[in-house]
């Protein structure tokens, strides 16, 4: 830790003759939401009537009614999926043009996709969904509904619309069953480049949008981080901004929610009460990570041997964390910036000492640390970033 905060103050002494404007939003990591993000809390959306759907008549010409033929009974087939599919999206688009007195094919959407749930269960659960574009004139939001199959019929058991999402795609939708329950994770587009999370809950009384976050890279994801079986959300609050979006630094972070049997829970970096070695290592790993010293906080809490809840999940938190520094450095953009922000200040100085003091110190125009990088034209703001993950890990 010493040598850490030697060569923090050398970098410091860097910075010191930059004229800081607005310091950086603190970059310690955060459990909530927060930043340029959009957050929606859930939402309830109301269930359309679970009366048995019916695909709507075709026209049918006259044909010669033939003569009957005795028949010898046979096995019904099972219906084809792919005309089942058919069948639900024809029912589907009969539905919303119903609901919104537009006959087209689609009801303003681009189109419609129909699949079943891989659930083992009776009766068999379909999906369908809009894809394409959302309609603007007038707005028309994407919606997710699950139907249930029983005796030849689609019987819709949900709804929900989508309030964020511009465009879904054909595999924008993937089920979990999660505690017995069925959940729907749903990644979809909206703006330039953003992207948007929805996680939907199926329950015996409809379909509901728990999560509704959307950020300017990938929103999120579902993913088993503790290998229990189970998903947990991780939401990206990842800083794309350091510069610029073009520029590619960013600075790392999430939110991550664990499933508790009634609602997603926050899990957050803990330390523990208690003066056993392995608590101390568990705490020091925790300030560490708090002050933004990712490589040092891994090295440690990887070292613990602890089947401990509240250790296991410091050390996933802080792998993930970790790797995605190092996934940021690998890319080499701007490696100098991005060892700072992992908090690996001695390969930072490997970087400077290539070059001369002079040149450390000549300005912004000829600066070797400046000119060509994605810094390049903003030294005040990359001090700025500099003075403020130092500060952050000297407190």
């Amino acid at each position: 830790m010493r040598q850490t905060y030697s060569i923090i103050f050398v970098l410091l002494g860097l910075v010191t003759a930059c004229t800081p404007q607005t310091m950086p939003d603190d970059i310690r990591p955060t459990q909530i939401i927060s930043g340029n993000e959009t957050a929606v809390s859930a939402t309830h959306t109301p269930i359309f009537p679970t009366t048995a759907a019916t695909a709507p008549p075709t026209a049918i010409s006259a044909t010669a009614v033939p003569t009957e033929t005795a028949v010898s009974p046979t096995a019904t087939a099972p219906p084809d999926p792919a005309v089942l599919a058919e069948t639900l999206k024809q029912i589907m688009a009969a539905t919303l043009q119903t609901e919104t007195g537009n006959d087209a094919p689609f009801a303003g959407f681009e189109g419609l996709t129909a699949v079943p749930l891989p659930l083992a269960q009776e009766p068999p659960l379909w999906l369908v969904h809009s894809v394409g574009f959302r309609p603007f004139e007038p707005l028309q939001n994407h919606f997710v509904a699950v139907f249930a199959y029983e005796n030849e019929n689609f019987r819709e058991i949900g709804r929900a619309a989508l309030e964020n999402p511009d465009i879904l795609f054909d595999n924008s939708v993937q089920s979990w069953e999660i505690d017995g329950r069925l959940w729907l994770e749903v990644n979809s587009g909206v703006g330039a480049h953003g992207n948007c999370l929805d996680v939907l809950r199926l329950d015996q009384t409809g379909l509901f949008d728990d999560i509704a976050y959307c950020h300017s890279t990938m929103a999120g994801s579902l993913t088993d981080l503790n290998q229990d079986g189970l998903p947990e959300i991780v939401l990206n609050n990842t800083n794309d901004y350091v510069f610029c979006y073009a520029c590619a630094v960013q600075l790392p972070d999430y939110a991550v929610l664990t499933w508790n049997g009634t609602g997603w829970q926050p899990v957050s970096l803990v330390k523990l009460g208690g003066s056993t070695d392995m608590i101390l290592q568990n705490n020091e790993a925790v300030a560490l990570a708090e002050a933004g010293l990712w490589q040092e906080a891994g090295e440690l809490v990887n070292g613990i041997e602890s089947q401990d809840p509240a250790i296991s999940w410091n050390r996933i938190l802080i792998n993930l964390w970790g790797e995605a520094h190092q996934t940021l450095i690998a890319q080499g953009v701007y490696p100098f910036l991005q060892l700072v922000f992992y908090g690996d200040y001695a390969h930072a100085l490997v970087l400077m000492r290539v070059h001369s003091v002079d040149e450390l110190f000549a300005d912004a125009a000829s600066n070797p640390m400046l000119v060509g990088t994605p810094a390049e034209g903003m030294p005040d703001l990359l001090a700025e970033w500099i003075v403020a993950a130092a500060d952050n890990a000297l407190r």
